[in-house]
C-alpha cells in the first residue's frame, strides 16, 4: 500500500509560524508587563466592588460620582491618618524604652538563673554577638536596603492601583454606555444579565471581606485590652487590615501581635499566640466560608479550594482575586447551563 503523502502549502506553513511568534510575543509582552498589568487587574476588581457604595454616596451627596468617590477616598484617608498618629508615636517610644534597657536586659541575662539565661551563658550567645558586631550591622545595613527597595516598589503599586481605581469608577458607567451605542452593543445587551451577575458577585466578595476583616479587628481589640497591651485601637485595626488576605492574613498580622505583646510580658506573648491560632482556625474554617458562602452563594469548601490553590498558584495576589473568580466562573456556566436548556426547550 502507498505512503500518503500530504503537502503544505508555503501559505499554510507562514500561517502557522506567524501564530506560534504571535503566541510567544503575547507571553513575553504579558511576562514583561506583569506588574502593571497585575495592578490594573486589582484595581478592575476593587473598582466593581465600590462601585456600589459610590453610587449609594452620589445619591446621598450633589449626584455627582466623582465628588462621591472623593468623600470616600477622604473618609479613608483620615481613618488612615487616624491610626498613624495614634501608632506611629507609640511605636517610637517603645523603640526607644527597648534601646534604653539593652545594656540592663544583658546584665540580667549575665547574672540571671532562669533557664532562658542559663542556656545563653551556657553557650555564651552573647559574646558571639559582640564578636560579630559588625557583621551584624553590616547585615542589617544591607537588608535595610532591599526592605526600602521593596517598600518604594510596593507604594509604587499600591498608588498605582488607586489611581487606576478611581478611573475606573469614575469612567465605568461612560465607558458601558458607549459600549452599548456602538456596533458591539447587541451582543453586550445579549449578555448584560451575565456580566452584572459577576460584577455583583465581585461587589459582594469585597463586602465580605471587609466584614471578616471588622470581626478579626474586633477580637484583637478585645485581647488587646484585656492583656493592657498600649495602643489597642491602632494595633486591632492593622491586623483587621493584614485579614484582608484570604487564610494566611490572620497568621501575618499575628506575627506582628505576637512580637509586640512579647515586648509587653512573655504570658501576653502565649496568650496572644493562643488567641491567634484559636481565631486563625475559627475565621478559615468557620467565619469566611460562610460569609463568602453566603456573599458569593459557592459551597464553603469551594471557597476554601479557591484561596488555596489561587495563594499557591499566584501568591497574595492570586489568594486575594482566586474567590471572585471562582464565582465569576459560577456565573458563567450557570449561565451556559441556561442558555443550552432554552435551546433545547425551543427545539
Amino acid at each position: 500500500m502507498p505512503a500518503k503523502v500530504v503537502t503544505i502549502s508555503t501559505e499554510t506553513m507562514v500561517r502557522a509560524v506567524l501564530v506560534v511568534l504571535a503566541a510567544w510575543l503575547a507571553v513575553l509582552i504579558v511576562i514583561t508587563l506583569a506588574a502593571p498589568l497585575t495592578w490594573i487587574l486589582v484595581a478592575g476588581f476593587l473598582a466593581i466592588g465600590l462601585a456600589p457604595v459610590v453610587e449609594k454616596i452620589q445619591r446621598h451627596t450633589w449626584g455627582r460620582r466623582g465628588t462621591a468617590l472623593g468623600l470616600l477616598s477622604l473618609a479613608t484617608i483620615l481613618v488612615f491618618a487616624l491610626v498613624a498618629s495614634r501608632l506611629v508615636p507609640a511605636l517610637v517610644r517603645q523603640t526607644n524604652e527597648i534601646l534604653q534597657s539593652l545594656p540592663e536586659i544583658r546584665n540580667s541575662v549575665e547574672q540571671g538563673n532562669n533557664p532562658v539565661a542559663q542556656l545563653i551563658n551556657r553557650y555564651n550567645l552573647i559574646g558571639m554577638i559582640d564578636n560579630s558586631k559588625e557583621k551584624i550591622i553590616a547585615f542589617f545595613t544591607a537588608s535595610f536596603g532591599v526592605i526600602f527597595s521593596g517598600a518604594a516598589g510596593l507604594l509604587t503599586g499600591f498608588f498605582t492601583t488607586l489611581t487606576f481605581t478611581a478611573y475606573f469608577v469614575i469612567g465605568g458607567p461612560e465607558w458601558i454606555k458607549t459600549l452599548k451605542q456602538s456596533r458591539f452593543g447587541g451582543q453586550y445587551r445579549a449578555h448584560e444579565k451575565t456580566l452584572e451577575q459577576m460584577g455583583a458577585a465581585i461587589s459582594n466578595y469585597v463586602i465580605g471581606n471587609l466584614l471578616t476583616s471588622v470581626f478579626a479587628m474586633a477580637a484583637s481589640f478585645v485581647v488587646l485590652v484585656l492583656l493592657g497591651i498600649p495602643t489597642p485601637l491602632p494595633l486591632s485595626f492593622i491586623y483587621g487590615v493584614f485579614d484582608i488576605i484570604p487564610i494566611i492574613g490572620a497568621t501575618l498580622g499575628g506575627v506582628m501581635l505576637v512580637a509586640i505583646a512579647l515586648f509587653h510580658s512573655v504570658s501576653a506573648a502565649i496568650i496572644m499566640t493562643v488567641f491567634i491560632i484559636a481565631y486563625q482556625q475559627l475565621e478559615t474554617v468557620w467565619i469566611q466560608p460562610r460569609v463568602y458562602g453566603r456573599a458569593l452563594n459557592l459551597p464553603n469548601v469551594v471557597v476554601l479550594i479557591a484561596a488555596i490553590l489561587g495563594g499557591t498558584l499566584a501568591g497574595l495576589i492570586g489568594a486575594l482575586l482566586a474567590i471572585p473568580l471562582a464565582a465569576c466562573l459560577k456565573v458563567l456556566v450557570m449561565a451556559y447551563l441556561d442558555r443550552n436548556n432554552a435551546l433545547e426547550k425551543a427545539k
